[in-house]
């Protein structure tokens, strides 16, 4: 049974909305493992608060190596909490520090 995937079902991220909405990037490189979580607030500095996120992963290049075979995923912190439940983890962190 395969779920028919709703294309533009829901606007497009824009680097803008990612501090605001406690949002992080991580970012890796699929040729030497390199990997970062850049500041969404600087990005959106540099590349524009109105750019989406899925056309920033295009221009994303690996400082270390150079390759442009680069994987990018978009963590919340609301998700990320509520899994981490659901796995039957305790969460050993001062919730004001996430916040």
């Amino acid at each position: 049974m395969t779920r028919e995937r709703t294309v533009n079902a829901y606007p497009p991220l824009m680097l803008g909305y990612c501090p605001a909405t406690r949002v992080w990037l991580i970012a890796w490189c699929k040729q030497c493992q390199h990997q970062v979580e850049p500041d969404p607030a600087e990005i959106a500095a540099r590349c524009g608060a109105g750019a989406a996120v899925l056309d920033w992963r295009e221009r994303l290049v690996c400082s270390r190596c150079g390759s442009r075979q680069v994987g990018m995923v978009v963590c919340c912190l609301a998700f990320w909490c509520s899994s981490m439940l659901a796995a039957g983890r305790y969460l050993a962190v001062n919730r004001k520090a996430l916040l």
